[in-house]
């Protein structure tokens, strides 16, 4: 697709003299957390550029090959007569025989030479005995580069294993080396090889197996200074056991990436936020990034290609005699349009090793607006007989023409069975979380709920569920369990299905269904509201979980993975910010030059403003060495006079030096702490004259109503048409843990602690690393929409029995580093 043409239909335009003042971009990647088993070799102990420039006048020639070479003679002061060619070094040569005739030296290189050189001295004498200048010209001799085969090793699935390469037999010694994956034919792509230690301590290195089924080669090539190289090949071979019917995933699970049990590889995104309405919680995104959240190269000409594959495990399709795949598919959602060249496809493998092209869906027509909700469809296929044998997989691709995070499309509840089964299941599924306690705030301070009341809590509480049902069917037992964590300390618990929460458990048949509950009218408002406004302590950090939870009894028994769909938790973070986001990013927002863009806060009680938290997306291009220029006014309802406080920052990108959460935001401390009184203030930036504007993250999943503004030179004006969604600027208040992101603070290349069990079904034990002490390493909790669960120093074990399974993140510092742990909760 065209990313030009789809700005221009992007941008908002409020009147002629306001056009281009903002537009709404793609982003350029996504982050992800950072792998736990990256080498600890510095990056110097990597890839090398072994390419050697040999000098001019030396000439390089294999071991048995024969060389003409003409010598460059200058005979400008010779006259005319000249016939005296002389090698002043050809009956001395060593590696090999050297003759001369008139100008051209022969060089027949001797065999079994490993490597030498012979300098070759000529000149060209007049009958009168005057001689030109002697030029020396060197042959290189070298054996041919070898070819080592270090054999086949076993690795699974995401395995780790350490290769040891012999010590090289180079003439003169190895100076250079690389280390590559070298199978053209091995599908994997998230495989990694990186040497463990510098070259003068060797040649191992570690490789980290991909998800994907085959062998895979790694190339280390050693080269001496005069560019003879060895190459050191090892094979891999990942095997994955078939599984046998039923498949089933629905992408439910709190991870980003897919179930490694269930799919070999890692290009979709796995997310809650980008799909609208789709058949259950959870979606795999074909985003057009790759596993490492990073942008394709771009295609040539602009061509579109596959850029994302899904590619299921190895199925055994014997004993079967039909076999239906199920699935549901959504292009663009809250995403980026794919055009129409931009399709989705579904392959089969053949049991040639072919993929056969069975499905493919266009992208959208330019005649669809920007706004227009486009909805999941069902898609049913009956699995032809000649696929029905152990081995079978199958895979999903997406098209893509440009760079970026683009040409979206969605595909939820992936269901293979072996029998003419359609779209229906035995399942009602949620389709999204509990909504946050409060608005149109994500987060604040509790003392500032305290100071705006009941006021600032949610007015209507949803709960959305998909019932794949064939009919109207009736949800057993369900239940809403409020806790304050960390601590999981009981605050409140109710029925989902009673008249004053979400009505009757009858659902209809084959779609999605809101509920809406009048949410001070519940029961568990009044509890709710007792904690939060009287019994809390107002200066602890926590949040309340708010967990939706049902059990059918009549739900499909055929895969355990269904229940998945059953629960889902939303955690209300009162913390020393306020923030109308998510946490995730879905767009981002830039302002043409010499524009001001703004959001609105409010102060309920009296506070001090000390530093401001952005989520900067990286896009496509540098953004040069220009600075942000961070504002902040007082108003009303629009920003007034001058800024209270204007200052110019450098832009970093916090997944490059330091994530303050799983979602990349940077922060920076006010030059000088601002007292506010009661009453709005605004918090934004100014677009400096630089070559490309700066992008923020906009959250398209909350949209605060009439609290963004902008102003181009001729006055504020609020932002409106296709701009909707929450700018993710978080204020940071009096006793926020700013942590200004800079270089000064580096992630350890070691970790500071170890943890253990991981994965673990509730108690994880810390174990700092020698010379660290436990009481002097803060440890913070993270969930993947880069909420802080909990904080804590000194303490041996973390009880984590509280939240619910899925993937965290560990962040530990000593206040000089910072270490990071992917924990899984079983």
């Amino acid at each position: 697709m065209n990313i030009r043409l789809l700005l221009l239909s992007l941008l908002f335009i409020l009147s002629a003299h306001q056009t281009m003042a903002q537009r709404l971009v793609p982003l350029a990647g996504h982050r992800v957390i950072k792998s736990s088993l990256k080498s600890a070799a510095p990056t110097d102990f990597q890839k090398n550029d072994c390419t050697v420039t040999l000098p001019e006048n030396m000439v390089r020639i294999l071991e048995g090959n024969t060389q003409e070479i003409k010598v460059p003679l200058d005979t400008l002061g010779l006259g005319g007569g000249f016939d005296d060619f002389r090698c002043l070094d050809c009956a001395g040569a060593s590696f090999g025989t050297a003759t001369l005739v008139s100008d051209t030296l022969t060089y027949v290189a001797n065999t079994n030479v490993g490597q030498g050189l012979d300098t070759l001295r000529v000149t060209v004498c007049n009958e009168d005995g005057v001689c030109a200048d002697t030029v020396s010209t060197i042959a290189l001799v070298q054996r041919r580069g070898r070819l080592i085969e270090l054999g086949e090793l076993p690795v699974a699935p995401q395995g780790v294993t350490e290769v040891i390469v012999p010590t090289p037999d180079l003439p003169s010694g190895a100076v250079c080396r690389t280390v590559e994956t070298c199978a053209p034919d091995y599908l994997g792509r998230e495989q990694r090889a990186s040497f463990i230690t510098g070259i003068q301590d060797g040649n191992d290195y570690t490789y980290v197996a991909a998800r994907y089924a085959g062998v895979d080669s790694v190339c280390v090539q050693l080269c001496n200074a005069f560019g003879l190289c060895d190459t050191y090949r090892s094979a891999f071979r990942i095997e994955r056991p078939t599984r046998s019917l039923p498949f089933f995933d629905d992408f439910s699970y709190d991870d980003f990436r897919p179930d490694p049990e269930l799919w070999q590889n890692e290009d979709v995104l796995i997310n809650r936020t980008y799909a609208v309405l789709p058949p259950s919680i959870g979606v795999a995104t074909f985003d057009a990034v790759n596993f490492d959240g990073q942008p394709y190269a771009p295609t040539n000409a602009g061509t579109s290609q596959i850029r994302d594959f899904l590619t299921s495990t190895p199925l055994d399709m014997t004993g079967n005699t039909v076999a239906t795949l199920n699935f549901y598919l959504q292009p663009r959602g809250l995403g980026n349009r794919p055009e129409t060249q931009d399709s989705f496809l579904l392959q089969f493998l053949d049991q040639n090793g072919n993929w056969n092209t069975v499905f493919s869906r266009a992208g959208l027509l330019n005649t669809v607006g920007v706004n227009t909700e486009v909805p999941f469809e069902p898609v049913t296929l009956s699995v032809p007989n000649n696929y029905l044998y152990d081995g079978f997989q199958f895979r999903f691709g997406a098209k893509s023409s440009e760079q970026g995070a683009v040409d979206m499309w969605h595909l939820d509840y992936v269901k293979l069975t072996g029998d003419s089964s359609t779209v229906v299941t035995q399942d009602i599924a949620l389709v999204a979380p509990p909504k946050v306690l409060i608005e149109p705030y994500t987060s604040m301070p509790l003392r500032h709920l305290r100071g705006g009341g009941i006021e600032l809590f949610r007015d209507t509480m949803e709960l959305i569920a998909f019932n794949h049902r064939n009919d109207a069917s009736t949800i057993g037992i369900g239940n809403t369990v409020v806790r304050a964590v960390p601590g999981n300390s009981a605050v409140s618990s109710t029925t989902l299905f009673a008249p004053q929460t979400f009505g009757d458990n009858d659902f209809s048949n084959q779609g999605v269904e809101v509920r809406k509950a009048f949410f001070p009218g519940t029961d568990y408002f009044q509890d709710i509201q007792n904690f939060l406004l009287n019994d809390a302590n107002p200066n602890d950090l926590f949040g309340i979980s708010e967990t939706y939870q049902y059990r059918d009894e009549t739900q499909d028994g055929f895969s355990p993975l269904i229940l998945r769909n059953d629960t889902a938790t939303t955690v209300t973070v009162f913390d020393e910010y306020f923030a109308y986001d998510d946490g995730s990013a879905e767009v981002m927002l830039e302002a043409q030059e010499g524009t001001v863009v703004v959001q609105r806060y409010t102060n309920y009680v009296p506070d001090k403003l000390t530093g401001v938290r952005l989520r900067i997306p990286r896009g496509l291009g540098s953004l040069g060495d220009q600075d942000l220029r961070i504002v902040i006014y007082r108003g009303d309802t629009l920003p007034e006079g001058d800024p209270v406080l204007s200052f110019d920052v450098p832009i970093l990108f916090a997944e490059d030096f330091y994530r303050d959460s799983l979602q990349g935001f940077t922060s920076y401390e006010l030059p000088e702490i601002l007292e506010l009184p009661e009453g709005n203030f605004f918090v934004g930036w100014e677009q400096l004259r630089a070559n490309r504007s700066v992008g923020i993250g906009l959250d398209l999943n909350n949209q605060p109503g009439e609290v963004q503004f902008f102003d181009f030179g001729n006055g504020w004006e609020p932002l409106r048409g296709s701009i909707r969604g929450a700018l993710m600027i978080r204020p940071l208040m009096a006793g926020a843990d700013i942590n200004p992101t800079s270089v000064s603070t580096p992630e350890s290349e070691v970790p500071l602690l170890d943890v253990y069990p991981n994965p673990t079904e509730g108690t994880l034990h810390l174990r700092p690393r020698p010379g660290l002490l436990l009481p002097a390493l803060t440890v913070r909790l993270f969930n993947l929409a880069g909420v802080e669960l909990l904080r804590t120093n000194g303490v041996e074990t973390l009880a984590l029995d509280q939240f619910p399974a899925g993937l965290y993140l560990l962040e530990v510092s000593d206040g000089r580093r910072v270490s990071r742990h992917k924990i899984v909760r079983q």
